[in-house]
């Protein structure tokens, strides 16, 4: 038997992946569908029971000879290149309150 073809196994969703400001046609991939040499390219979602992992475009998904994932990053799209205002001002706020939680823990 082949290997099954990882990018049309679970069907297809609309997500919003990370640091895009539209939605995106993914593949939703069955984690145990994933083998060697069969690469998924982003977007993607995997799934498994306990846990979804998301490529982003411009990234490409593995399993080696072992069954681990490994994760590849390719040059950024275009339209994915910069996250939206909105989203980087998120992202800035929640650093910051990270970083005041540190600080007060060591005060």
């Amino acid at each position: 038997q082949g290997s099954p073809d990882p990018q049309r196994s679970a069907g297809q969703r609309t997500v919003w992946m990370p640091g895009t400001d539209h939605p995106a046609e993914c593949p939703v991939i069955a984690r145990e569908e994933l083998r060697a040499a069969n690469p998924v390219t982003g977007p993607a979602v995997i799934t498994e029971d306990q846990t979804t992992l998301v490529v982003p475009a411009g990234w490409a998904l593995d399993a080696n000879p072992y069954g681990d994932l490994v994760a590849t990053a390719g040059p950024a799209p275009s339209d994915t290149a910069t996250a939206p205002a909105a989203s980087r001002a998120i992202q800035r706020q929640v650093i910051w309150n990270r970083l005041i939680s540190i600080v007060e823990e060591q005060a």
